[in-house]
């Protein structure tokens, strides 16, 4: 549940769990457009496999479905991770071109449309994962860090990203 930011924090990503928005920390060799293209192929590879993986689910009898179903639970929390991390790297990019003094003003409304889809399906998998998160507690445990998804993480970022929509449009 990492918080996204308005303005660049300057913190440096921790070794595991916190990544702040250090992107050039965390992206390694890779290019940040190519990291998020990359993140975004993963999660429509992963959908496109959890669809399968939900037609099993359903075809599961009695005595297995508890099981499949939990299983479910774990490759969905995979996929909106996927989604999410994807969302962050487009996120920081955006919020950095809109620092830019130089934008034509149909420049600055395309990015700040985008600022706001991209907070907007953050919102949407935060409650999503909050779901899952509930429903089984071995999602979003890490053994370093303990649980890296609480509950109240997850709320705190969709606090988070209505906050940034807010402050965007007084802009």
């Amino acid at each position: 549940a990492n918080l996204l930011y308005g303005e660049p924090t300057g913190y440096r990503a921790t070794m595991v769990g916190i990544p702040y928005d250090s992107m050039d920390t965390w992206r390694g060799s890779f290019s940040a457009e190519v990291l998020a293209q990359q993140f975004e192929k993963m999660a429509t590879q992963w959908q496109a496999g959890l669809n399968h993986f939900e037609r099993v689910v359903k075809a599961t009898s009695d005595e297995q479905h508890s099981v499949a179903l939990a299983d479910f639970g774990l490759a969905r929390a995979a996929q909106l991770h996927f989604a999410s991390t994807a969302n962050q790297i487009r996120f920081v990019l955006t919020r950095d071109l809109l620092r830019e003094t130089d934008l034509e003003a149909n420049k600055e409304q395309e990015l700040r449309k985008q600022l706001h889809q991209l907070l907007d399906h953050e919102i949407q998998l935060a409650r999503e994962y909050f779901t899952l998160v509930q429903q089984d507690s071995r999602i979003g445990f890490e053994a370093s860090n303990h649980y890296f998804y609480v509950p109240l993480d997850l709320i705190e970022k969709v606090i988070n990203c209505d906050f940034l929509k807010r402050k965007s449009l007084e802009s």
